[in-house]
């Protein structure tokens, strides 16, 4: 497991695209949309960004994990808290939970280790 990326909700892709690509000179990785959802993906080298566009953005957060094996890291997982598994267009499968005082986590499996 390593850590994938921090997703961040925000009310405009390219306001918050020309800040963190200002502050910390991240590049566009790849955009996609998901469930109605705008997502843009920014990286610098192993640090990663996630951008989801909502217009009504609470600048919410959720930390996402990269594992190997999703199945084998969902025996862990409450079912009562999970939300997916869901397969996205480019073959990566993500499923969400809560943790217990309420924070998102994700755990992400791309079947390419360096993404």
């Amino acid at each position: 497991m390593k850590l994938h990326h921090i997703g961040v909700e925000v009310e405009s892709l390219d306001r918050a695209k020309e800040f963190y690509v200002k502050l910390f000179q991240m590049e566009e990785e790849h955009q996609l949309r998901f469930m109605d959802e705008s997502i843009l993906f920014l990286k610098n080298n192993d640090l990663r960004i996630e951008l989801v566009e909502n217009n009504q953005a609470s600048g919410e957060y959720h930390i996402c994990f990269q594992v190997e094996n999703l199945a084998t890291w969902l025996q862990h997982v409450p079912s009562s808290s999970m939300e997916g598994p869901y397969k996205l267009d480019n073959g990566w499968v993500t499923v969400f939970f809560q943790g217990p005082n309420g924070e998102m986590i994700e755990f992400l499996e791309t079947n390419d280790n360096n993404r």
